[in-house]
């Protein structure tokens, strides 16, 4: 059966499910992350303050990250729609790695808000790309069952 191709509609688009799929997976391996990095780099990546427990600082930062990050794919996809762009893999990457490490910094920025506190621009980047290998896998395996 033929796809109906409604005209302005990309039929290549990531499906709320998906995205709903992306946003838990996301924050899962998220919240594995940081906790590692707080456990391996203390210096590097702090959890809680004087209003969050780590735990507490923990979901409250990587939901608001993953929010940042997984809200980003349909607004990526419009732009790409608009200005007739096909990026491949590799531009999806990057795109992701620049859009990872912007979430994540705006998230540590906020440290005093959401208790995540990372010490350099080069632990976000490491992080970031860390997430990015990370996300790519999971909308491999969400793409395949679409």
């Amino acid at each position: 059966m033929a796809k109906k191709i409604i005209k302005g509609v990309n039929p290549e688009a990531v499906t709320a499910w998906q995205l709903t799929i992306m946003f838990i997976m996301t924050a899962a391996f998220g919240m594995i992350l940081m906790f590692l990095g707080n456990v391996y780099m203390p210096q590097g990546v702090v959890l809680g303050n004087h209003i969050f427990s780590p735990g507490l600082a923990l979901i409250y930062s990587m939901i608001t990250f993953s929010l940042l990050s997984v809200g980003a794919a349909p607004v990526i996809e419009w732009i790409m729609l608009k200005n007739n762009l096909h990026p491949t893999e590799n531009i999806w990457m990057v795109m992701y790695l620049g859009v990872n490490f912007a979430a994540l910094w705006i998230v540590a920025r906020f440290a005093e808000f959401l208790g995540l506190g990372i010490a350099s621009w080069r632990i976000v980047l490491v992080l970031a790309f860390i997430i990015d290998i990370l996300q790519a896998s999971v909308l491999e395996m969400v793409m395949e069952k679409k």
